[in-house]
């Protein structure tokens, strides 16, 4: 199974997503190095982005 990144993969700021080889999202957060904290807008961005990646019917 071939792995599609949409285009909301990208544009948060502490949160990598991914999909793995079966098509699994990963999702990751990061501080791209230094020490995490957990702010409101990191708490905006992962609702949105499970927004995004969950199927609606």
């Amino acid at each position: 199974m071939q792995a599609t990144q949409l285009s909301y993969f990208s544009q948060y700021r502490s949160l990598r997503l991914t999909r793995d080889d079966r098509g699994v999202l990963v999702a990751e957060f990061h501080s791209n190095g230094g020490q995490f904290t957990f702010t409101a807008q990191d708490h905006t961005e992962f609702l949105d982005a499970f927004y995004h990646a969950t199927p609606r019917c």
